[in-house]
């Protein structure tokens, strides 16, 4: 969660170059984690959500059935 910001870039290609694990990439905003999960392989799966949205939480979580969720949204002061 949060895969589109500086942190959840860095962390989501190093995950999946290190591991060879499918990542799944979340974030508020679709369309840059589109550009990101083609350049994946497997391509990564894309989720629309916001760790202040249970709902859009909840419903990434049941398309994707995450073993491992890793949230590097910010504010990190409140997530």
């Amino acid at each position: 969660i949060g895969a589109g910001g500086i942190v959840g870039r860095l962390l989501g290609a190093e995950l999946r170059r290190q591991t060879g694990w499918t990542v799944g990439l979340a974030g508020r905003t679709v369309a840059p984690l589109e550009v990101m999960a083609r350049e994946y392989s497997p391509r990564a799966a894309v989720f629309r959500c916001d760790v202040g949205d249970r709902e859009s939480l909840e419903a990434a979580f049941q398309a994707f059935a995450p073993d491992l969720v890793v949230n590097v949204a910010g504010n990190y002061t409140t997530t």
